[in-house]
Parts: structure tokens; C-alpha cells; sequence
């Protein structure tokens, strides 16, 4: 490949961006022309990423007002499927930090699905961002959608601070810590997660769809909690397995944040994933 990263600056280059969302996501899913070519003129950040002529994924961001701060919000990001895990989400990543840079951003914020595991990877391992909140069903059911498939939207709210070139993420040593107990969810034939009582259990055989209230969680530093190897097939072929995913994660990680742990980091632990939640103030 010959991968060329440019700014949109023109509506051809905007209705490319459209293109490759409708391609992406669905119809009527991204945004439109008119709104990308006004945000690129005018404070934003869109870029194009072309393959010999060709556009192949594109990176959609716009100034937006976070806890009182002026940042930079990364709306959409999407590449076509035959150019995934290729580095290219990597690449537009590190154009737009060098662009917010220039504009005079401090930091760059955008939503991802916490449950999508490559996401996790990507915005907790590779650029390693702040986790700041969980918002439930961010964007609501869009029926349209072709990969979330009319579930619900619960989002991770991330930022990334652009003058930080060491990447040190907020809990440096949390991603090489050993699991104290993995909150796992196990779903049964009807859809519907299964308790430790029913039979699903976690490493630590903690109950699998609730947030354990007992203190041998809440008064340790770091917990764990799995998702699915791929959330996104699982939406496709099952979706009222994936809704209860959904469900059970969102009980988990409000619970979580409730409790003053953040995610710090994500990683396959025996062949499971998992995100490494760190208490705010812990000893370790």
C-alpha cells in the first residue's frame, strides 16, 4: 500500500467522506457533506486517507465544549474492511493530534463501544487515552446502523491529550498486574445472562451479572471485567445475546465508576479479554 493521509478541504472530498460512511455504517448513518467541508474551513479536523488515488478511510472531528474545556471531538473515524488491522486507524490518529496541535487543542475526545474488543486494544494499549466516563445509550437505536444493529449505545468517553508525547497512560502499571477477579457473563440459550447461581462463573466465581458489593472487590486496587471475543459478530448473528452483554457490562461499569475505579488498561488474560479497572487513589 501507499498510504497517503490529506485534508478535506473540498465538497468532493467531503462527499468521498460520506461515501466511505455509507460503505461503512450504513445509509443515513454519517454525517453530511455540507456539515464536514464547514468543520474542515473552520476549526475542525477532517482528513482523508487515499491507497494510490483511492479513498479507503476517513477521520471526522469538530471543536466541542468538554467539562467547560474547549476540545476537539473525534465524530467518526471508519475505514473499509479490506484496509482493517493495517495501521491505518493509527496513522489518521496521529495526523489529527499533530493538527490539533496546530489549532491549539489540548486534547482530543471522542466515544467508543467498550464491548468492541479492538477498540479497547486500540484506544487503551496503542494510544493510551484516559477513560473520563460510561454514558448509556449515547446515540439511542438506529435501526440503519449495519454494525451496531439497533442496540442500544453505550459509550466510553475518551481523551486524549495531545501534548503528551510519552503516551504514559493514567495507571502505568495496571496492564502488568495480575487478575484478583474477572466479572464474567455468560448468556444462556434464552439470551439472558446467567448468574454464578445458575451456573456462569467468573475467575474469582463471583456472581456474573451484577457489581459485587462485597469489600473483598471494593477494597482491593485493580479488578477486571471480560467482554466478548467479537461483540460486533455477536451483534450480527445474536443480538438478544449481545443486548444482554450490553446489560450486564453497563450494570458492571456503572457500579465501577460509582465505586471510583477507572479503566486503565486491556488485555487477553487465558484467552479472555479484559479491561484492568484501577480504584482512583489506590495504593498500588
Amino acid at each position: 500500500m501507499n498510504i497517503e493521509i490529506v485534508d478535506v478541504r473540498t465538497p468532493e472530498d467531503t462527499a468521498a467522506c460520506h461515501r466511505l460512511a455509507t460503505a461503512i455504517w450504513g445509509a443515513e448513518v454519517g454525517c453530511s457533506s455540507p456539515q464536514m467541508l464547514v468543520h474542515a474551513g473552520y476549526g475542525g479536523v477532517v482528513l482523508l486517507a487515499m491507497n494510490e488515488g483511492e479513498a479507503i478511510g476517513f477521520l471526522f472531528s469538530f471543536p466541542a465544549l468538554y467539562e467547560g474545556k474547549t476540545v476537539l471531538w473525534s465524530h467518526e473515524t471508519g475505514i473499509l474492511p479490506d484496509y482493517i488491522h493495517q495501521g491505518l486507524g493509527y496513522q489518521l490518529k496521529l495526523e489529527q493530534r499533530k493538527r490539533a496541535v496546530t489549532l491549539g487543542y489540548e486534547s482530543i475526545v471522542w466515544t467508543f463501544d467498550p464491548l468492541v474488543s479492538r477498540n479497547a486494544f486500540f484506544n487503551l494499549t496503542k494510544l493510551q487515552v484516559g477513560i473520563r466516563e460510561y454514558k448509556v445509550n449515547v446515540y439511542g437505536r438506529d435501526a440503519a446502523d449495519t454494525i451496531n444493529q439497533g442496540l442500544e449505545t453505550d459509550r466510553f468517553i475518551a481523551q486524549w491529550f495531545v501534548n503528551d508525547h510519552t503516551h504514559t497512560p493514567p495507571f502505568a502499571d495496571a496492564e502488568n498486574s495480575q487478575p484478583v477477579g474477572c466479572f464474567t457473563l455468560i448468556v444462556g440459550p434464552d439470551g439472558r445472562p446467567l448468574t454464578g447461581e445458575d451456573g456462569g462463573t467468573g475467575t474469582s466465581g463471583a456472581a456474573t451479572n451484577s457489581f459485587p458489593e462485597n469489600s473483598r472487590f471494593m477494597e482491593t486496587d485493580v479488578v477486571y471485567t471480560e467482554i466478548p471475543k467479537d461483540f460486533t459478530e455477536l451483534a450480527l448473528s445474536q443480538p438478544r445475546q449481545a443486548q444482554a452483554w450490553r446489560e450486564a457490562f453497563r450494570h458492571q461499569a456503572i457500579g465501577l465508576f460509582a465505586n471510583d475505579y477507572r479503566p486503565a488498561a486491556y488485555a487477553v488474560y487465558d484467552g479472555r479479554g479484559c479491561y484492568s479497572w484501577r480504584k482512583i487513589g489506590g495504593s498500588h
